[in-house]
């Protein structure tokens, strides 16, 4: 039985992964000497300032993993996500800050660079063990009652990216469309 929490869950982390491989591809062009579109990477860092922290990574921490935790399973990856969950910040931060700085030296597209290609790597880790160790347990341990509570508090708010309805990330997510990049491509 597909989890609407999971499900949830998952088109979030696909948009992250897209805007991380979108990050990945800038910080690529940037280091062969073309100009960063600063549209789309400003567009991608506010997205990453705001949405994982007040929105996503809540939902893991205030449900999912007290969830997990009510039963005894998964203390020693919960702590570990948790723990990545706060470097995620830290790594969004750098990126901010190297973003800023974006000018065309070659020293601020250098920071940018770096951040940038920190940012997807950690990201993909972090995602995957999510997904493949974490959710997992969710499936096997979890009660019907667990996830009926779990899926009316997902209901409450979207991934603005995913609804498409906030003028601030439109082009963000036409871009994502455009080269096909999940969770609207491939």
């Amino acid at each position: 039985m597909t989890r609407k929490t999971l499900s949830v869950l998952r088109a979030e982390h696909g948009v992250l992964l897209s805007i991380a491989r979108l990050l990945e591809a800038e910080a690529l062009r940037t280091e062969r000497g073309a100009a960063p579109n600063l549209d789309l990477v400003s567009a991608m860092v506010e997205y990453l300032r705001d949405y994982p922290f007040k929105f996503h990574h809540p939902k893991e921490e205030r449900l999912l993993f007290p969830a997990l935790a009510k039963h005894g399973e998964g203390a020693e990856a919960i702590a570990r996500l948790e723990h990545e969950h706060a470097e995620e910040e830290a790594l969004i931060h750098t990126l901010d800050v190297s973003t800023s700085a974006l000018d065309g030296a070659t020293a601020a597209n250098a920071a940018f660079v770096e951040a940038a290609k920190r940012y997807a790597r950690f990201l993909e880790g972090h995602v995957h063990a999510e997904e493949r160790h974490v959710f997992p347990l969710a499936e096997r341990t979890l009660t019907d009652d667990d996830w009926a509570k779990m899926d009316e508090a997902f209901g409450d708010h979207g991934d603005p990216v995913l609804k498409g309805e906030d003028e601030r990330f439109r082009a963000l997510r036409l871009h994502i469309e455009a080269i096909g990049l999940p969770p609207f491509g491939l």
